[in-house]
């Protein structure tokens, strides 16, 4: 899932390659990691994107569209549901920064 956070495989393709079907798959990753599969999927997206907004290699709709979001205001609340923080408020941070 990490090699491409634009498109991952699907839950099936993923219960494919581990040899299980999908809602056991789902049940056994949340049991293990305590998220299902594609909550960590959206937290692997979230810190890519912080990545890069706190290094400042790429803005805010760059980020959220490198990470697979399609919709900007759906990264945003993500994103500050995640790091209670917008955005727009970590690439400052990062701007700021590199003038320190």
């Amino acid at each position: 899932m990490q090699k491409d956070l634009a498109n991952p495989p699907s839950l099936c393709d993923l219960a494919k390659i581990a040899g299980m079907n999908h809602c056991k798959l789902n049940r056994g990753f949340k049991a293990l990691f305590g998220n299902t599969v594609f909550g960590c999927l959206r937290d692997m997206r979230l810190e890519k994107a912080r990545q890069l907004l706190t290094t400042g290699k790429m803005n805010v709709t760059e980020a959220s569209c490198f990470v697979g979001y399609s919709c900007l205001s759906h990264f945003s609340s993500a994103f500050k549901e995640q790091y209670k923080m917008n955005p727009r408020e970590c690439l400052k941070c990062s701007a700021r920064s590199h003038f320190l």
